[in-house]
């Protein structure tokens, strides 16, 4: 597949996190068994299985969202900064329903469950009414699937577009995009992906592309042409080890290693959490400290400059230096 991109696209090229888009691409690695995020399902069966109101909402979100990858247009308009999930599900309830209706024709064809074909048939009866019940699915599915391992997917994402940014700096668009994606290939006339079909040209709209980095979209990547400016959502840096069972391994290997002794067992662990940079809340979340036992433990490591701070709007996310990097190896 071609995503065309014009000269000016890529002079406003931009990233942003959204925590819809990765509610919505749950849903799609659930429906895939993803191998990579089997730990995360087998969890979240477990959680629905729990839930009486799980299979009703089930339904509607397969209505939409199918394993083949194609999701209704309308339920990942592109953001255009980062949004939190409450402010995405406003705009998109508020979106005109003819975007919505431009697709029910399209969806009910490849409807591939009765279920399906029902929830379909109820919505082009009454879009405004079919619009709240779908993003009330995606509201549930957020918060039993996605929103309790929302703060180590979100520095996920941060490390990410941070890393991006460097490349950015170091040798301009062509390398970053050269990196982004085993399936994203840069050629003269824009984007080529791999394996999927078609090709998305002749836009009149904004110019511009956007990068989502989409923790579920592994191992693909997602394409939204329309509407909005183009947009390419990917797996971030480092997601293999997202699910990987994390904090007894830490804490073990900082109070038996050396390190320990010189700074003590957790600010060890500390140090070790930080493979991927964190604000102050979400180390006390996976460390389970006070914010401000960890604010004071990512002071001290920063005076000693094993970490580095960096500012993304309103917060402040510390990694690890090169000099902690190294002490961590010996």
């Amino acid at each position: 597949m071609l995503l065309s991109l014009r000269p000016d696209d890529l002079t406003r090229l931009r990233f942003a996190t959204s925590p819809w888009w990765e509610a919505v691409t749950a849903v799609l690695a659930l429906t895939r068994d993803t191998p990579l995020h089997r730990p995360w399902a087998r969890a979240t069966r477990a959680a629905l299985a729990s839930d009486p109101d799980a299979a009703r909402q089930w339904d509607v979100l397969r209505a939409f969202i199918l394993p083949s990858g194609l999701i209704i247009d309308a339920l990942t308009p592109t953001p255009a900064r980062d949004e939190t999930f409450e402010e995405s599900y406003a705009r998109v309830v508020a979106q005109d329903p003819a975007l919505w209706l431009a697709d029910i024709t399209l969806m009910t064809q490849r409807a591939d469950r009765p279920a399906s074909a029902e929830v379909l048939a109820q919505f082009a009866g009454d879009a405004d009414a079919g619009i709240r019940r779908l993003c009330d699915a995606v509201a549930w599915f957020w918060r039993v699937a996605v929103e309790p391992h929302w703060e180590r997917i979100r520095a996920l994402q941060v490390a990410d577009i941070d890393h991006r940014m460097r490349l950015l700096s170091r040798g301009g668009v062509e390398e970053m995009l050269r990196t982004l994606h085993p399936q994203v290939r840069r050629v003269p006339d824009g984007l080529e992906l791999t394996g999927k079909v078609c090709t998305i040209s002749g836009r009149d709209g904004e110019p511009g592309l956007m990068l989502i980095p989409c923790v579920f979209a592994w191992p693909g990547t997602l394409v939204l042409a329309a509407p909005g400016i183009p947009t390419l959502s990917y797996a971030p840096r480092g997601v293999g080890a997202l699910w990987e069972s994390r904090d007894e391994q830490f804490h073990e290997d900082a109070v038996n290693a050396p390190l320990a002794a010189l700074m003590g067992a957790t600010r060890a662990t500390v140090l070790r959490q930080l493979d991927i940079p964190m604000t102050t809340t979400q180390l006390s979340h996976h460390l389970r400290i006070s914010p401000a036992a960890a604010s004071e433990h990512l002071k001290v490591l920063a005076g000693a400059r094993l970490l580095d701070a960096r500012r993304r709007g309103r917060e402040v996310f510390y990694r690890r230096t090169r000099i902690a990097e190294e002490l961590l190896q010996d």
